[in-house]
């Protein structure tokens, strides 16, 4: 079974005055956000709260192969997603849903789904 970490919702929202999350996200090669001054900041904050999430568990599932290739391939593609509005839209949705939303919807073709890596159960 795995193990699984979150964090609270006020820390996803608090500001980050000091742009620590933007620097992370430069570290992590995530894409550059396209929005406005102030929703690249909040945007910025959200995409640094969930992209830390995912490290968590990967480090606490890295003994199970499959959990954390799901996640590996989850945290990639949402590195790529660079519209700051997405992450804003994605605030309040459950890390495990973002992540299911990655593997089964980003980079597919309309109509297409990658079900190869789909059992969110273990998670």
């Amino acid at each position: 079974m795995a193990k699984w970490k979150s964090i609270k919702k006020e820390e996803v929202t608090k500001v980050d005055p000091s742009e620590e999350s933007s620097g992370r996200n430069k570290e992590r090669s995530a894409a550059t956000l396209q929005g406005s001054v102030k929703m690249i900041g909040w945007a910025e904050r959200i995409r640094d709260a969930i992209f830390s999430i995912i490290e968590t568990n990967k480090l606490a599932n890295s003994e199970d192969e499959e959990i954390s290739n799901k996640l590996t391939t989850a945290y990639n593609k949402l590195l790529l997603v660079d519209e700051a509005s997405w992450w804003i839209d994605s605030k309040d949705t459950n890390p495990k849903d973002i992540i299911k939303f990655a593997l089964t919807e980003l980079d597919c073709e309309e109509g297409e789904e990658d079900n190869s890596l789909i059992d969110m159960s273990d998670l």
